[in-house]
């Protein structure tokens, strides 16, 4: 793109933010909203993506480009209506139970049963083998880049994912106790899966269970009227995500594939040096890069569909059957032109049934995430808190692939109101009981 060209767009994305930001701040007041994720996550990249910063990328169809817009319009709209139907309510109740459940030892017992079964299993799917890919990548002892890959998808898994709830619940731990030392070891567990990322250099892993962090530190510094410090948050969450965008240089390194600025063909100017042309490069090509990856898939795309490969997937694994998902991709050239960058979640849906599936899709993931978020609005419980959580993770995958096409986040949803569940069969009879004390003693009084 000309110089002329670039002012033009850069004006155009300044001027969209900003009104963009305006609309949720007057409408929802709230940072994690669907209606503001879908811009960070789904808007930004494809509007970022008209730079054409990477050698690979070409103009598309004119079809495609209102094929997009068109999607991205409706997903836009149905995340505006929790505003249109009602208005915020009281969340004081969620702090109050989940203070509750951390003052319970039959909770904390539970929890900590929990964590081990989910962590045991987990080390056994993913480290079964004894390989740890970062060791393996630091050391050069092997050239195989899809390590982090390994032990995804045992059985194994079927349990083992719930280490990620077990983690979230500690993190809800450490935001909930009053006791130094249980602060201490919460956050000693919370940090566990991180650890886990780093070590199988999987950015999903550690983007994944930040954000499920991020979002409960939100909502418990804004329920409490504790003011949210946002150029705080952001600065740390610019730190991850170049540490994560590095996680990747590393595997590309001691892979001979050589950098992420030459993998993506990136043309940054020459005063964007290293390390920051790889932070980039990689933030661009994971990113932006999928559209074109995108465009590219649909050019060649033939007419058969694959009915179970995305939207359905889940039914397939809740039988068993996950498998034959996996076998209909066999031999189908999914990526366009570099296997780094995907097809965001279009591709995905497309492939199994065309633009009417795509367009279905996404009125059916908009409309779930923004029913569950307009009843966590209008007052829900911790119920809808954590199920909104595990919904805005899909949600923010949007541009890699289709997260919702996952059972693990259904699986690892259902855990989680499980043991909030639990924690509410705990928790009722000890304040049922405070209840009747309490009233024993005001008749006392008045005898």
């Amino acid at each position: 793109m000309d110089g002329i060209s670039s002012i033009f767009l850069s004006v155009f994305i300044f001027v969209l933010t900003i009104l963009w930001l305006k609309t949720n701040k007057r409408l929802y007041n709230d940072i994690v909203s669907p209606f503001n994720i879908l811009y960070w996550s789904w808007v930004f990249p494809f509007l970022i993506s008209y730079f054409r910063i990477s050698g690979f990328q070409s103009t598309p169809a004119p079809w495609m480009e209102v094929f997009v817009v068109s999607i991205t319009l409706i997903m836009a709209a149905i995340s505006l209506t929790p505003a249109v139907l009602g208005a915020e309510r009281d969340h004081h109740n969620i702090l109050w139970t989940l203070k509750a459940f951390y003052r319970s030892a039959n909770f904390k017992l539970v929890l900590f049963i929990f964590f081990c079964v989910t962590f045991g299993l987990k080390v056994a799917a993913e480290f079964g083998d004894g390989v740890v890919p970062l060791i393996e990548y630091m050391d050069g002892t092997t050239i195989d880049s899809g390590l982090h890959f390994v032990g995804k998808g045992s059985k194994l898994q079927v349990i083992g994912a719930g280490f990620v709830v077990a983690a979230l619940f500690s993190w809800f731990g450490f935001l909930a106790s009053d006791k130094r030392g249980e602060k201490v070891i919460y956050l000693l567990l919370s940090a566990t899966p991180i650890v886990f990322g780093i070590a199988k250099t999987s950015k999903l892993d550690i983007f994944e269970v930040v954000l499920y962090y991020f979002i409960a530190f939100y909502y418990w510094r804004r329920f409490s009227g504790t003011k949210v410090y946002f150029a705080r948050a952001f600065v740390i969450l610019t730190i991850l995500g170049s540490g994560m965008a590095l996680l990747t240089t590393v595997r590309l390194n001691v892979a001979e594939v050589n950098l992420a600025t030459l993998v993506f063909d990136a043309n940054w100017p020459e005063f964007v040096i290293y390390p920051f042309d790889e932070i980039l490069s990689v933030l661009y090509g994971y990113t932006a890069l999928n559209f074109d990856n995108l465009y590219r898939f649909l050019a060649r795309s033939d007419s058969e569909y694959h009915l179970g490969s995305s939207v359905f997937r889940p039914l397939f694994s809740m039988l068993m059957s996950g498998d034959i998902p996996r076998q209909m991709t066999e031999g189908v050239d999914m990526y366009g032109f570099i296997d780094s960058a995907v097809g965001t979640f279009i591709r995905d849906v497309y492939f199994e049934g065309g633009p009417g599936l795509c367009i279905f899709a996404a009125i059916l993931y908009s409309t779930a995430i923004n029913y569950i978020y307009y009843r966590f609005r209008r007052g829900g419980g911790s119920t809808f808190l954590v199920t909104y959580m595990f919904f805005a993770f899909p949600w923010t995958w949007l541009v890699f692939q289709n997260a919702f096409g996952s059972l693990s986040i259904y699986v690892n949803m259902f855990y989680a109101i499980l043991l909030v569940n639990i924690g509410l069969r705990i928790v009722k009879p000890r304040k049922a009981a405070n209840r009747q004390t309490n009233s024993i003693g005001q008749g006392k009084e008045a005898m």
